[in-house]
């Protein structure tokens, strides 16, 4: 390990999961307990423990894997899972329950699921202004990226929060900064959104609060972290919040969630149901 990177083959993946977990306990703290995690579990499960070792109550570790193996592996462990896309959980997660910790570990660069973060960031009303995001991905093999690295290439090289250019948790944090931009744009005009990013960008940076880290695997690939509060606050309130209703795929993700609800206020009962 050398100041912010960790590098795999030295044996230190525990180490760098354990930093990144310090660092969300910061961001959340001390009041756990009632504190909801959603995280991308794949084949190991190994943010359960860290998160029950930091006083996170297990049910409210809510993992979610599109394998069936790897949550039924979380079910076995005494865990909760939903085998669903994560895209498809935050769009249908309900507004009154809110989502304070949101893990999403990509096996892959920027790509059309951290995409599809960021649009889900701008829909799921669960996510408020303090929920903390812990975004990681891979450097590299992601050439849908190359257009929005050029876009912001300017400020990756003069005005970088990670003192990484390539770091691709920062890209991805402008990526989805831009978005904001962009929909107060349409909504208010290019005169108001100047005007906004000169008085906001400061005040948003100092909310959120990004670290980043980066780790080098086994198989000599760079991934990187960003570990943040989030910006963005979209009032549960307003819209439709059955707009989905429509997309078959939407409507099993919310009976999905719908079950899982219902066995986190169980006291007891069959943990293991299927969801």
């Amino acid at each position: 390990m050398s100041g912010d990177e960790f590098d795999y083959s030295y044996g230190q993946k525990k180490v760098w999961r354990r930093w990144c977990w310090n660092r969300v306990c910061e961001k959340v703290g001390p009041h756990r307990k009632d504190k909801t995690v959603l995280y991308l579990a794949g084949p190991d499960d190994s943010d359960r423990n860290e998160a029950l070792r930091r006083g996170f109550k297990n049910s409210n570790i809510i993992a979610i894997d599109l394998s069936s193996e790897n949550i039924l592996r979380v079910r076995q462990g005494g865990g909760l899972g939903v085998c669903e896309d994560l895209y498809n959980i935050l769009l249908v997660w309900p507004h009154d329950s809110p989502i304070d910790v949101l893990i999403a570990d990509f096996c892959q660069g920027l790509s059309d699921c951290a995409g599809q973060l960021i649009h889900a960031l701008f829909n799921c009303p669960a996510i408020h202004n303090k929920t903390i995001l812990w975004v990681n991905m891979l450097r590299g093999r992601d050439p849908k990226s190359n257009e929005d690295r050029a876009k912001w290439s300017k400020t990756l090289s003069s005005q970088s929060l990670s003192k990484n250019p390539k770091h691709r948790g920062e890209l991805w944090f402008w990526i989805m900064y831009g978005e904001l931009i962009q929909r107060l744009s349409g909504q208010y005009g290019k005169e108001f959104v100047k005007r906004w990013h000169e008085n906001n960008l400061n005040p948003m940076l100092n909310h959120s609060q990004p670290l980043f880290t980066s780790y080098r695997s086994m198989s000599n690939q760079f991934f990187d972290t960003i570990i943040y509060r989030n910006p963005i606050f979209l009032d549960a309130s307003s819209g439709d919040r059955n707009q989905y209703k429509n997309y078959p795929e939407l409507c099993t993700a919310k009976h999905k969630v719908a079950a899982l609800r219902a066995l986190r206020t169980m006291a007891g009962g069959r943990r293991h149901a299927t969801i």
